[in-house]
């Protein structure tokens, strides 16, 4: 356990220090307690994942073993012999150790828990063959059913089922895959540049949009995942980025710097200074989620710098250039109308569309410079070191998937529990599958503990999570929804009782909340309204038809703009012909594509001086009060 660990654990312990001395006071010196206990004392907030992977630390520091619900008998000699279901027996001594521990990863986890209590399409995973580690359907006989939960069914219970130890060389090969990408990430120095991004974040320098540009889920970048992100990655990197903020900081600016000079970033005192930080930067720990986003973006880079150079060598061939340095000759020749003649005869091609593959490949250059300067490594070694990270991001998915698909009868059985409660069964074992893929992400087998029961946090509270999130239209938090469920309750015993629909005062009484609580909470429970609900006396028009459609143009804005490009071609058409040519060349008012001085020279075979004058000439008239004065309004909207 590491140091950032141990200080959570303690933060934890002073917390909740009530809590803590009731569990010890439970255990009271038997160093052992079960699962069912310790979910009998817990509550509430206490049931969250990330707690329980506290009090599981707490238990473990204090050498308190967590067991399955079993019958614990003490001999005289103080040790303990716990029976399971199955009739095996695990020895524990007097310290709480477990002598033979000899349970099967095919044993239940809790009386709660249990796979044979299966029902209807459930039963046909009930039947385990111990010799193959398959579960046999005995109710899944019909081959051609197209109902998909019976398929699913039918799919998971032909999984083989895991032993402790199976489950344990799975997380080892997870730990494996995981230390091969943080050691090429480290030793290569690939995390400056994030780290350097970690610190601006913690330091509020730059704006959320940047903070959360790398992120794979943009459509959930709202304030609460800014603020919560920021508040994670603030508890975990600042203490230890601290010693080495300003140094980073002033690295990686001046490494900026000389790039937007184009100065070269890989000469001697660049490089050295990279080293001494990557050494120094090796010491910072690197949590699991910013492992993934690192890495992820790291292949990401490689696989970009694989398109750009497919795409400049396509459009290379199909300018008939060889080297990309060409390009700017090239494009100097098409503002030259005899030169450009014979190019678009020699390609086949328009002008417009050679300027556009050119921009096109210059771009693409652009940015296979940036990530060079980015990770500070050629194109190749960029590839070669992705496909290393590629290998340990395989393994660490394998061994995910092998042990997802053992426990996916897991959620199936902790799912029938919540059936009838707003969402479709096949809806809850989909999200109970999500809460075991975090698990499986943050389950920790060097503390002994079985994963199917640390697995069961996650998938109660994804299940539980998504019926208080999805069950209704619009979202309504967990203690509200627990509110709700009381009233609907004790509204229904009043019906039975008075034989009448209680009044607000009655319930207020029955519930011992005050009256505005009850009106709250019933005003909260309300059903949303029918778009296609009826409006007015004769019915002939519904709640739709008054909503504002937001996808369509607005027509005042497209007509505003249509005649402010009237108005700049009606200003323009006083200026000299001459004039309007280079006005429109070098500003890019017919196509776009905005030309040099030198360019535009080119093309009327005058200096760059010449046209420099001649364009200042035009813009003193195009300001003047009168020919201004038009477009004053649209200056207004624009601002």
């Amino acid at each position: 356990m590491n140091s950032v660990e141990n200080k959570d654990l303690q933060y934890f312990r002073k917390k909740n220090s009530k809590l803590i001395r009731a569990i010890l006071s439970y255990v009271d010196g038997r160093k052992v307690i079960t699962f069912g206990d310790l979910s009998t004392l817990l509550s509430g907030d206490m049931l969250e994942p990330e707690n329980i992977d506290c009090i599981y630390g707490i238990l473990e520091d204090e050498g308190i073993s967590l067991i399955n619900k079993k019958m614990v008998v003490e001999d005289c000699d103080g040790d303990f012999d716990i029976h399971d279901e199955l009739g095996e027996t695990n020895r524990v001594d007097s310290q709480g150790m477990i002598l033979n521990h000899n349970v099967s990863g095919d044993d239940e986890i809790d009386d709660d828990d249990k796979l044979d209590e299966f029902e209807d399409e459930a039963e046909a995973l009930e039947k385990e063959d111990f010799n193959s580690g398959y579960v046999k359907s005995g109710l899944l006989k019909d081959n051609n059913s197209e109902d998909p939960i019976r398929l699913y069914l039918k799919e998971i219970g032909k999984e083989f089922l895991l032993t402790g130890n199976q489950e344990v060389e799975l997380a080892k090969q997870m730990d494996s895959g995981e230390s091969i990408i943080e050691n090429i990430l480290k030793n290569e120095g690939l995390v400056i540049e994030n780290y350097y991004n970690l610190v601006n974040a913690i330091y509020s320098r730059v704006e959320r949009e940047e903070f959360f540009k790398k992120e794979k889920d943009r459509e959930k970048d709202n304030n609460a995942d800014y603020y919560n992100k920021k508040k994670r990655i603030t508890s975990f990197y600042k203490v230890s980025l601290k010693p080495f903020q300003e140094r980073l900081i002033g690295y990686i600016e001046n490494k900026h710097r000389l790039y937007e000079l184009g100065e070269d970033i890989f000469e001697e005192s660049i490089t050295n200074e990279r080293l001494a930080i990557k050494e120094m930067l090796k010491s910072v720990p690197l949590y699991q989620e910013e492992l993934r986003i690192f890495s992820d973006d790291y292949i990401d880079s490689a696989s970009k710098i694989k398109d750009l150079k497919r795409q400049q060598k396509s459009i290379l061939d199909r300018l008939k250039i060889d080297k990309i340095r060409n390009l700017r000759i090239l494009g100097r020749d098409l503002a030259i109308p005899e030169k450009r003649e014979k190019i678009e005869k020699s390609l086949n091609m328009r002008e417009d569309l050679v300027k556009e593959q050119i921009t096109e490949a210059q771009l693409a250059q652009k940015e296979l410079e940036r990530i060079e300067m980015y990770y500070e490594y050629p194109m190749d070694k960029i590839i070669s070191m992705s496909e290393e990270i590629l290998k340990g991001k395989q393994m660490m998915q394998h061994a995910k998937d092998q042990l997802i698909k053992a426990n996916l009868r897991l959620v199936v059985s902790i799912a029938k529990k919540y059936a009838n409660r707003g969402l479709h069964f096949f809806d809850l074992v989909q999200e109970g599958n999500i809460g075991l893929i975090k698990a499986v992400e943050k389950f920790e087998y060097k503390r002994g503990f079985k994963f199917s029961t640390y697995a069961t946090w996650w998938i109660r509270q994804a299940i539980t999570r998504s019926i208080s999130d999805q069950a209704r239209t619009i979202r309504v938090p967990v203690h509200m929804i627990e509110q709700i469920n009381r009233l609907n309750r004790e509204t229904r015993y009043l019906v039975q009782v008075l034989g009448k629909d209680p009044t607000d005062e009655e319930l207020s009484t029955r519930l011992g909340w005050d009256l505005k609580k009850v009106k709250t909470v019933k005003n909260v429970s309300r059903e949303p309204v029918s778009l296609e609900t009826p409006i007015g006396e004769e019915e002939d028009s519904v709640l739709s038809d008054f909503i504002e459609d937001k996808a369509i143009k607005n027509p005042a804005n497209h007509t505003s703009f249509v005649v402010l490009q009237d108005q700049i071609r009606s200003i323009l058409g006083t200026l000299p012909e001459r004039e309007q040519e280079v006005v429109k060349m070098r500003f890019g008012l017919e196509d776009g594509y905005s030309l040099t001085l030198e360019e535009v020279g080119l093309h009327f075979n005058v200096t760059r001086e010449r046209i420099r004058q001649i364009e200042s000439k035009a813009l003193r008239r195009l300001k003047n009060p009168k020919k201004t004065q038009k477009l004053k309004d649209y200056l207004e909207d624009l601002n």
